[in-house]
């Protein structure tokens, strides 16, 4: 690994109407030597189907992933499903902590009455927002499931050890997200010693309630992220567990990257994920003031890695590249890290923008939309590499590669 500083300065670009940047079979032909590369066991398992609009929807199943507990000695995690109140509106935040051992029941199996993530997916709130619809529409299309967990993620109600945590991680899902974009980061984190705290915002394509302020004419209006962030930050992460701000890392995606970037404060690192603009100079100095970590892919057609890199650059300040999260934690120092890294995935076999997200609220996106990809090719909708992540599934080769790195470098921060 060559550590280089970062060049030329301009603003970052979203496109409205994505497109593949490279040929599909090509990116498939990238995305199973990557996974070959990196010995990745995990498959991608539908099964079951029920029907909606006339279509077949798969849905992943609970039983494919799990199991009865951790073997002896090996780290656990604790889930439990947790929510913040802002005026009349409800938020869903899932949190997942290190534990020694939990007294409740594997997430695997039934634990009053209910097995495994529960996840929904509503294609009323999808149309909604794609199309900027100003209104709620009936749900009587959107499809509820069972994301697997990790076998040695366990459900309890969590309580802070004397003294609190020492540490926590607030995840921000992009747009048309959900609070399960990031379970694998979440469970690792969680394992590594984190607590995680990852809510759903006003667009999770979960809840067809609330719609973003962007979306609509003062119709069904949900909390903006300022405010949702501002609830977990002081109502769960300090005031339940006792992790002030300082002692924050914030992780986002795509639009949730925009989140863990320009929210106020002083956090103990930013990572931005397949998103990240020019910050306006104001805010400059307080993004600065953190370990920040940039990551982006040539095979993102949502925001492509040009002016990502653009953008990186107008930070002014220097800045090491690396082309993997493996040849991140080559290039990790012993002293920590306090400055700005940017991982840029090139070629073939670089990941698109979902890719960076878990195969299991993938594939069951996958399973429901795929039905529908040519009406909305048809129609113009941005497909945000639904259609291209459909060709390549390669979520568990990138998370191989990147979430440990991810973790590493977190846990140098300083």
């Amino acid at each position: 690994m060559a550590a280089r500083v970062a060049g030329d300065c301009a603003r970052g670009a979203l496109s409205s109407t994505p497109a593949s940047t490279c040929p599909r079979r090509s990116r498939r032909a990238g995305a199973a030597e990557r996974g070959k590369r990196l010995l990745v066991s995990r498959r991608d398992i539908l099964s079951g189907t029920s029907v909606a609009m006339g279509l077949k929807v798969s849905r992943p199943s609970s039983s494919a992933r799990a199991a009865p507990g951790a073997a002896p000695g090996e780290a656990t995690v604790a889930y439990e499903d947790a929510m913040v109140s802002i005026g009349s509106q409800h938020i869903p935040v899932a949190v997942w902590a290190p534990s020694a051992g939990v007294g409740g029941s594997p997430l695997g199996t039934t634990s009053k009455g209910v097995a495994g993530y529960q996840h929904s997916i509503s294609i009323a709130k999808i149309a909604s927002v794609l199309f900027r619809l100003g209104r709620r529409l009936p749900t009587l299309f959107d499809q509820s499931m069972t994301l697997d967990p990790s076998p040695w993620v366990f459900r309890g109600e969590l309580t802070a050890p004397e003294g609190g945590y020492t540490k926590a991680i607030v995840l921000c899902h992009g747009y048309l997200g959900s609070r399960y974009d990031l379970v694998d980061f979440a469970e690792a984190l969680a394992r590594a010693g984190w607590l995680v705290l990852s809510p759903e915002f006003a667009e999770a394509l979960s809840n067809p309630a609330t719609l973003p302020k962007a979306s609509v004419d003062g119709v069904g209006v949900g909390a903006d992220r300022s405010q949702i962030m501002a609830a977990v930050l002081d109502d769960v992460a300090l005031g339940r567990f006792g992790v002030p701000r300082g002692r924050v890392a914030l992780v986002g995606h795509s639009a949730g990257a925009g989140t863990a970037v320009t929210t106020e404060g002083e956090f103990l690192a930013r990572v931005a994920i397949g998103g990240f603009r020019k910050p306006l100079q104001p805010d400059l100095a307080r993004i600065l003031a953190a370990p920040l970590l940039v990551v982006a892919s040539s095979n993102d057609s949502v925001i492509g890695l040009a002016g990502i890199q653009a953008a990186v650059s107008s930070l002014g300040v220097p800045t090491r590249e690396f082309t993997s999260g493996s040849d991140l934690a080559v290039g990790l120092g012993e002293a920590g890290e306090d400055g700005t890294a940017f991982i840029k995935f090139e070629g073939e076999g670089a990941p698109c923008h979902i890719s960076f997200l878990s195969s299991r609220t993938n594939m069951a996106m996958v399973g429901v939309l795929s039905p529908l990809l040519p009406v909305a090719r048809a129609l113009g909708v941005p497909l945000l590499d639904f259609d291209v992540y459909d060709q390549t599934r390669d979520s568990d080769a990138v998370a191989a590669d990147l979430i440990p790195a991810v973790i590493e470098w977190l846990n140098k921060a300083k």
